[in-house]
């Protein structure tokens, strides 16, 4: 039952996710083989930005120091440098930094509810959309740790 009385149903669950998330890619977790105490998260940045193009990369490394040093604590140039991009070239895709955090958040949070709806799409009772909406959000925080540390201290 609902708090005001109604029967709950899996449509109930369902409705909580009715955004539509089209053409969302999510971003593959990257680690590192040895651990570095100069890198608390364990990121290999040495040839993570080899082959993506400029604005994956500028995203990437925005979230990787975003997680790492805070919003207030990263500065454009340090997102240059990790990115392997010029500041022209980020600023060519993004207004300021505050767009680049947006950016990330709203794919984030696309990612996030992808994964919850697939989670929920097959559920016929109560229990199965409870069960697999907590499922979900923990392999979410596993296999996207960035992505979910970003979303936890951006809320």
């Amino acid at each position: 039952m609902c708090g005001s009385g109604t029967r709950v149903d899996s449509s109930c669950c369902k409705t909580v996710l009715k955004y539509n998330c089209k053409n969302i890619t999510v971003r593959n977790k990257v680690t590192t083989d040895s651990p570095d105490n100069t890198n608390p998260n364990n990121i290999n940045t040495s040839s993570v930005y080899d082959d993506s193009k400029p604005r994956e990369r500028i995203l990437k490394a925005a979230l990787e120091l975003f997680v790492e040093k805070g919003y207030f604590n990263t500065n454009v140039p340090n997102i240059s440098k990790r990115s392997r991009c010029s500041v022209g070239s980020i600023y060519h895709h993004f207004a300021n930094k505050e767009e680049i955090a947006r950016q990330l958040y709203v794919d984030g949070i696309k990612a996030f509810r992808e994964t919850l709806g697939k989670a929920i799409a097959e559920t016929h009772t109560p229990e199965e959309c409870i069960m697999s909406l907590v499922t979900a959000f923990l392999v979410f925080a596993e296999n996207e740790r960035l992505y979910a540390q970003y979303l936890w201290q951006a809320r």
